[in-house]
């Protein structure tokens, strides 16, 4: 079902009238001469406390004494984990839970206790010093701890048949109730997908010969795991990223097809949020366009576990680097957070507002980030947006959190 061209989501037909603003920016500075960047791999609200960890990160100590802009810089590559952020109050660093190598695909979730669930890829020294993704060697472990905001309080190898062979970058977790799901890609043939369990301390894994490329998971009480997985539909060869929904009670199974990626639109990056009265699923698809491709930002609403609804597109110029955000809120309302791009390439931060079947633009902002952004629930109101950004005076590079609140008042 690919959505009429330029058509949009419609009006918003609430009885609210809502608007995004912007509430405060935090700069990640350890001391007022130390700043930190990283990819925002991971990037969680617990207790109050906000953690970002990631690949590439950056410890910038500059000299002072040296009068500006001749500033000396001392920089420290992959040294540390990430960092976590106390909003207005400064911001402490999270040392490696390992002796210090490179790490990749960092996640973490927010665990009842106000602590955070984490898990990362430690790589070989190294790694991608050429460039080169993909070599055999490339991931020496994967782990699982427990950071309380001050100190790693859990640390554990997590079980894998072949710890190389599975892509950092498609890391996705999600966690239930006493049990953590992890689910990666694996990158080299006979290719596959992988799913982690760990319930009660005890790991399990399970490989599948599913060639996909890119997954997103939910839960319910009574249907178990579910799983939106961008895959080749073998039902309908030849085909490329096609949207199938997957079951996983007790194995993988096959439910329905959402997209016909060959024939409606590559799909990417699913995100999927499953509800008492509505289940929300967004993903990027491309669409042919000269002199390049072109991403959109499309969502299907209403009960998907039962049978597909019509295509709504949320943002027709998206940046295909920036993962969707979905944020269901109360009353049969949400919200998306989308990477725009311009017609004149510069990006946007915009912010759509759902009621029920209905989207509308609440929200558009400039940015100028390096790279592609993450987005995190801060409070019932507010999220958080982090990337790397460079302070062109003296090229210092560090993370800013812009903090950004949703505010509606009803309507006659």
């Amino acid at each position: 079902m690919v959505p009429a061209p330029g058509t949009s989501a419609g009006p918003d037909v609430g009885s609210s009238e809502c608007i995004v603003r912007e509430v405060s920016r935090d700069s990640l500075f350890i001391r007022e001469d130390q700043a930190v960047a990283m990819m925002p791999e991971a990037f969680a609200v617990s207790g109050g406390k906000v953690l970002i960890a990631g690949g590439h990160s950056r410890l910038t100590t500059r000299d002072t004494t040296v009068p500006k802009p001749f500033w000396g810089m001392t920089t420290l590559q992959d040294s540390i984990f990430g960092a976590i952020i106390e909003l207005g109050r400064g911001a402490r660093l999270i040392p490696m839970p390992i002796p210090p190598r490179p790490i990749r695909g960092a996640r973490a979730v927010p665990l009842n206790d106000g602590t955070f669930a984490v898990t990362f890829a430690e790589m070989y020294p190294g790694y991608g010093r050429y460039g080169n993704l993909k070599l055999d060697d490339s991931i020496s472990a994967l782990w699982y701890g427990v950071f309380d905001g001050e100190r790693w309080t859990a640390l554990e190898r997590v079980p894998t048949p072949r710890a190389e062979q599975v892509a950092p970058f498609s890391f996705r977790l999600l966690q239930h109730g006493d049990t953590l799901f992890l689910a990666a890609t694996i990158w080299i043939p006979p290719h596959g997908f992988v799913l982690f369990e760990r319930r009660a301390g005890d790991w399990t894994h399970e490989v599948s010969p599913t060639f996909l490329t890119q997954v997103a998971l939910a839960h319910t009480d009574t249907l178990g795991l579910i799983l939106a997985v961008v895959q080749p539909d073998s039902l309908a060869l030849p085909d490329g990223n096609s949207l199938i929904l997957r079951r996983h009670h007790p194995a993988l199974q096959r439910l329905r097809r959402i997209v016909y990626g060959s024939v409606e639109g590559r799909a990417y990056s699913p995100v999927l949020s499953l509800g008492e009265n509505d289940d929300v699923l967004t993903w990027l698809a491309q669409v042919p366009s000269m002199p390049s491709r072109r991403f959109e930002t499309r969502v299907m609403i209403g009960r998907l576990l039962q049978r597909n609804e019509p295509v709504l597109v949320v943002d027709s110029a998206t940046d295909g680097w920036s993962l969707p955000y979905y944020r269901p809120l109360p009353n049969g309302t949400g919200l998306w957070v989308v990477n725009h791009k311009t017609a004149s390439g510069e990006r946007e931060i915009r912010f759509v507002h759902r009621v029920g079947r209905s989207t509308r633009l609440v929200g558009r902002f400039p940015h100028s980030f390096l790279g592609w952004f993450n987005v995190t629930e801060y409070s019932p109101t507010d999220v958080l947006v982090t990337a790397p950004v460079m302070d062109p005076s003296n090229h210092l590079t560090f993370n800013l959190l812009r903090r950004f609140r949703l505010e509606c008042r009803p309507t006659a």
